[in-house]
């Protein structure tokens, strides 16, 4: 959620608003290296996703659950729309956020009214992005958000 001044060809959303995920992960983790179980990859990869600070990771996720939930904006967090760009600042730690026009739109659709389902359907409507596409740069800027302090689920 930083500033950039080009987009890298090929990303929806800019590979800086997603979430930095770094683990040392030994090379024998995966037997054989491309054979790996589905519970083999996906062991690690919660190795991966708890070692970068996200506790909640679970052996099999389920999208259907992650686009079901309902966010908000965090009420430390204060913002401004300039030109199609959001500038957030959260007020817990006073750091600062960029988001480019497409940024700027999830966060104007997370008002904890809408299932995240509904965003991606807006997502591919008004951006006409292939939805595979637009469902992985949605999860990746949400759970950079979640992270960050920006948002939090909505209680119903």
């Amino acid at each position: 959620m930083t500033e950039t001044k080009t987009a890298p060809k090929g990303l929806f959303i800019q590979s800086d608003l997603r979430p930095d995920v770094h683990a040392e992960v030994e090379s024998t983790a995966l037997p054989g290296g491309t054979g790996a179980s589905t519970a083999e990859i996906a062991s690690v990869a919660s190795h991966v996703l708890t070692g970068a600070g996200y506790p909640s990771a679970c052996q099999r996720w389920d999208p259907s659950l992650f686009l079901g939930r309902v966010l908000t904006h965090s009420c430390d967090v204060q913002f401004t729309v300039l030109d199609d760009e959001a500038v957030l600042l959260n007020l817990t730690n006073g750091h600062y956020y960029t988001l480019n026009r497409v940024g700027t739109m999830i966060w104007g659709s997370l008002d904890g009214r809408r299932p995240l389902n509904d965003t991606l359907d807006q997502l591919c409507k008004q951006f006409e992005v292939d939805r595979g596409r637009a469902h992985d740069d949605l999860v990746a800027l949400v759970v950079r958000m979640e992270h960050e302090g920006l948002l939090q689920e909505e209680r119903r």
